[in-house]
């Protein structure tokens, strides 16, 4: 086989999100259309480029940049659980007694507190350990033009992708463009239909959450003689950064909810007001979603 023929039709479903069989083959053939496309063409040919020493490759009008990323990333949750078993253990009388003397004051009609500073310390210490720096090489391909006609068609050579050439480039263009038609014209498709259908059969959507007692939602219909799997399960996110940000801040601008007391040029602040302000501060900031699971 000198060659390998993909192409594909658009997927078509009905406002009730029914397809037929016809239809459900159209997006088991696009799933394995794109990784097979990967595999051969598009990630041996970027592992090449990526490997290189140069950063930038031209060919007449195409043109190819390797970019060097890198993004800092903050375990927030852990961040965030850390620093509540620490106030937690200092907000016990019993322990915050044996802690006197090491960060912590008793002031009468307060009760127990703690300086700013050595909470401000440990936030940091704790978000620095759970705090790493990733770095990656990245590929920058020409974009589409807005105007540009759907690839539904591509014939490619059925060989080895690589040795940087420009024919080689120009076929790994061309399959970006067809994965990026693929993906919007069958496989989002897909998954809206289906979207639409569990609407349909239960009432509840990513637009009509369904409550935590009856989340998750599921159903299966079958297609010919294949069975889909559809579920929409209900998700309650702690905005950590969020909270964690609000709560920092706070202690910073002082904030009069913290109960502060002042003793030679120290600012301390009621560990049990600090510890149910960052409690008040998580209740506030969980966000509820949802997400869909659709097997095949």
């Amino acid at each position: 086989m000198k060659e390998i023929l993909f192409k594909y039709k658009p997927f078509e479903f009905s406002e009730n999100g029914d397809f037929d069989e016809k239809n459900f083959e159209t997006y088991l053939r696009a799933e394995s259309d794109i990784k097979i496309m990967d595999a051969l063409v598009i990630e041996p040919f970027n592992e090449k480029l990526k490997a290189s020493d140069r950063d930038e490759w031209i060919f007449d009008d195409l043109r190819l940049k390797k970019l060097r990323k890198k993004q800092e990333y903050t375990k927030w949750k852990d961040v965030y659980n850390k620093l509540e078993l620490f106030l937690e253990i200092r907000a016990n009388d019993s322990r915050a007694k044996q802690l006197v003397g090491e960060g912590l004051k008793y002031f009468d009609g307060v009760g127990y507190c703690i300086a700013v500073t050595d909470v401000l310390n440990e936030f940091d210490k704790i978000k620095k350990q759970f705090t790493s720096i990733s770095e990656w090489d990245q590929i920058e391909w020409p974009k589409p033009r807005k105007d540009e006609a759907p690839l539904r068609s591509l014939l490619i050579p059925n060989r080895s992708y690589r040795q940087i050439t420009e024919e080689n480039a120009r076929i790994v263009l061309a399959c970006h463009r067809f994965k990026s038609c693929l993906k919007k014209e069958v496989l989002d498709r897909y998954e809206l239909a289906n979207k639409i259908w569990l609407d349909r059969q239960t009432g509840w959507s990513d637009k009509n959450i369904p409550p935590a007692d009856v989340s998750p939602v599921e159903r299966t219909r079958l297609i010919g003689e294949k069975y889909i799997f559809v579920q929409l399960i209900r998700e309650e996110s702690p905005q950590y950064k969020d909270i964690l940000t609000a709560f920092i801040d706070g202690l910073k601008k002082n904030n009069e909810e913290y109960r502060f007391r002042e003793e030679n040029g120290i600012l301390y602040v009621n560990i049990k007001n600090l510890r149910e302000r960052l409690h008040a501060l998580y209740d506030k900031s969980t966000k509820i979603g949802s997400r869909y699971v659709i097997v095949p």
